[in-house]
This record gives structure tokens, sequence and C-alpha cells, in this order.
């Protein structure tokens, strides 16, 4: 109860009753020069001038270059005398998370220049890292959202003699048998919010042992989804194609880490394939082509042997069976059919025998993963996999962006790319915002099983 009630709490400072967008709100983020082994505090500063109550910034490092340490919140939020009530100062993998709030005392919200955060940095190596602010929200006492300019910053250690942060590569199961499909996946990581991705063009061959295209196109990912694009450059060979799409108008730009496209195949024979990139253009709006990225490749073990099968079932813990995906080593389900309450998946007889990982995931919900062992000629059934409610945006953690979410649809503001609905019953009310709570600062992949 003390849970829910605090969530409660934040929503109500943080639910929207106007949604008109404010500007004069900017984020920097600091940058220096160490040494090898060094050490160095980031500020995170702000410049408003509207009225700051709220914030949620993600910023993504290079990992190999420096280590991070001690996020700690700053004394601007706070600066009007209202109470700071930390959400999140988090690192994980390549990226930093701080979020709070304040809680309205009767003071105004906090205006000027400040210190929203700060983190400690470390050099590992020669080389540089950007610090990209790859989301920053901001908002007024009421929730009123402000459009908010981010700067990042730059680590440079040593000489600074190190690759640029965006890195893209393929990605593809490690094995196959000798006739089954298989997915080649493109992605582009650490692209910088500022000046972001507007449009982007990318290769990719297959070499070593042959392979069959089974489509003419790819298929789009992620970076563009839910916007107006122009993508005239579509084509798949049997030895690999090229992608190239650009957005339409004043869309906002990718950042982050995206998938571009994918390509499905059929293994013909058993031994190696050799995946790699090739032409990789990533553009800003402004038709400036960004730093080219580093380029990674993959393999694909092709083997000789019999085909396993796989069947189960996958539980929303909130609305109806709809909408769930499964994968096992990358391969989608051959069918997914709704049973009662539950998602009924089925591999037929299109699984390697080797132990790999079996992903599951539905609009709303944190993504669960178990590793299972298939063998050649049988079909395994696992116990039924449950999935936890409350991922409004569909970013594999729970957080007071989700609360906030559901706080401005139950207003009549609702964003129309959030999950608020959770449960499906046509409206979104205390009983979505019970499953956030309940799961809240849970980040997937959870285990299925």
């Amino acid at each position: 109860m003390r849970k829910l009630t605090l969530l409660i709490l934040v929503v109500g400072v943080l639910i929207n009753l106007s949604v008109t967008a404010q500007s004069a709100v900017t984020l920097s983020v600091a940058s220096v020069d160490i040494g090898v082994g060094e050490s160095a505090t980031i500020s995170v500063s702000i410049d408003c001038t509207v009225g700051c109550a709220a914030a949620d910034v993600t910023i993504q490092y290079d990992p190999s270059v420096i280590q991070v340490a001690n996020v700690n919140g700053g004394d601007f939020l706070s600066s009007t005398g209202n109470m700071l009530l930390p959400i999140s100062n988090q690192i994980t993998g390549d990226q930093i998370r701080y979020a709070a709030v304040t809680l309205n005392n009767g003071n105004p919200a906090a205006t000027g220049n400040g210190t929203v955060f700060t983190f400690q940095v470390t050099g590992l190596t020669d080389g540089t890292s950007s610090l990209n602010v790859v989301n920053a929200q901001v908002t007024a006492l009421d929730g009123t959202p402000h459009v908010v300019t981010s700067v990042g910053g730059t680590i440079t250690v040593g000489t600074g003699g190190g690759s640029g942060s965006i890195t893209c590569y393929p990605t593809a199961p490690a094995q196959v048998v000798v006739g089954q499909t298989f997915d080649v996946a493109l992605h582009c990581d650490g692209i910088p919010t500022d000046p972001g991705v507007y449009g982007v063009q990318i290769c990719h061959t297959l070499s070593g042992q042959p392979a069959t295209a089974l489509n003419t196109q790819h298929v789009a990912g992620s970076i563009f989804a839910g916007k107006q694009i122009l993508d005239p450059i579509n084509n798949v060979t049997n030895t690999g194609g090229c992608y190239g799409a650009s957005l339409v108008g004043d869309a906002t730009t990718a950042s982050g880490n995206v998938l571009i496209a994918s390509a499905q195949y059929q293994s013909t024979t058993a031994g190696q394939i050799d995946v790699s990139l090739q032409d990789v253009i990533l553009v800003s709006r402004d038709g400036t082509p960004l730093a080219s990225p580093l380029s990674r490749s993959t393999q694909i073990e092709i083997i000789a042997g019999s085909l396993a099968s796989l069947e189960g079932d996958v539980r929303r813990q909130a609305g109806p069976p709809s909408g769930v995906s499964v994968l096992f080593d990358g391969i989608n389900a051959t069918t997914i059919t709704p049973i009662g309450n539950l998602a009924h998946f089925v591999f037929n007889n299109n699984l390697p025998a080797i132990s790999a990982v079996l992903v599951a995931d539905a609009p709303g919900h944190l993504s669960c993963e178990k590793t299972l062992t298939l063998t050649a000629g049988a079909n395994t059934m696992p116990s039924e996999a449950y999935l936890l409610a409350g991922d409004v945006n569909n970013d594999n953690t729970i957080s007071i962006i989700d609360s906030t979410a559901v706080g401005l649809a139950f207003s009549g503001s609702p964003d129309p790319g959030m999950v608020t609905d959770l449960n499906g019953d046509g409206v979104t009310n205390v009983i979505d915002l019970v499953f956030v709570g309940n799961n809240y600062n849970t980040s997937g992949p959870t285990a299925c099983y």
C-alpha cells in the first residue's frame, strides 16, 4: 500500500494538466580531458527559465574508454525549498540514468542555472567517449512537459586516439541446421540525440557457404517506427542487400540504439557464413553525414543434423493474449495462437537442437527470457512463461516515465505511442496504475519460468 501511495503521489506531481509544450530549457553535459587512470566529476547542468520540478535524463557513454561511478543528485531542482524525491541513479551497461521529482511544498519550481546531477568518470584507455543525451524529460510542478534542448559532452582520455561511439553491426543466430531459416538484423548503437539520424543507408554481405534469400526486400526495423518514411533503397539477394530510408517533414530524428532493418534467409550447405556491413551512412536532418561508425561482423555456423520443435504458452499479467512475440535463438515462432488467456506458440521443426535463449514479449509488458536445451527430432514443451505488466513505453523498464504516461492518459491527454490501457478494458484508470506500481523499478528481461 505504501508503494502504491508513493507512486500515486509521484503521478500527482507529474500529471499533465496542460500539454502545451514550453521551451527555454537546456541540459548540458560537461566535457573534460583526463589521463588513463585519472578521474573527474562531470556535471549535468540545466538552464531553465520556465520552472523545472522534475527531470529524467539518460546519458550514453563508451564503457571501453571510461568507467562511470557515483551518480549523485544536484541541488537545482530543490533550490526553492521543495522536497526532492530521487527515483533513479543507475549505471547499466553503457548508460547512466538519473531521475528525480520535487514534491510541491507550496514553493515555486526552480528557475535559473544549476546542477541536476553529477557522476564520476575514470579513464581506462586512450580514446574519446561521447556523453550522448539519449533521453531528456523535464516537467513543471503540474507535470507540463518542457521542450528540452540537450548538449552532450565528450571525455578525451590520453591522446584521444579512440574511435567514435556509434557502432553498427549485424546479428544472426550463432548456429543453424542445414535447411533452417534465419534472420540477419542490422543495428546501430550509440546514435547521439543531437543531431540524431534523419536518413540511413546500410548494406550487408553474406560470404562463405551459400544461402537463399526468402524475400526480395528487408523488413524495416524500429529506427523510424510510427513515422512517415521514404525507403526506395530496399533489396535482398542470396548474397546480401541494401536498405536506405529517410524521414519526411519535421519528424523527430532517431537516436540511441536502433534496429534498422532485417532480412530472412535459408541455409543450404554445412559450413560457415560470414555476415559483414558495407556502405553505412547515417545522415542528420540538414544532410550532414554523422561520423563514420565502427562496424562489426558476425559468423553463422551451419551444421548438418535433425531439427527440433518447440511449443508452449505465454501469459500476460494484464490484458488479453494478443501482441505476444516469441523468439528462440533469434528465430520467430512459426505460429502464435490465442487460446483462452494464453498465447500458444509453436516452432514447427525449424530449430537447431542446441541450448539457446527463448525470449517472450508483449506490448505494455517486460520481456522475459529462459535458456532451453532442445533435442533433435523431439518436441520440447516448457512450462508457461509469465510477462510482468507496466512497461507503458516499451523500453523494458518500469519507471517514472510509465507512471507519468498513465497519469497523462487518465487526465485525457494520452500519448498515442504509449500502451496505457494495460489490461485492455478500453479505459486507462487506477487498475492500470496498480500494475505499474506493483512492478515499479523492475527491468527486463525477467526470468520466464
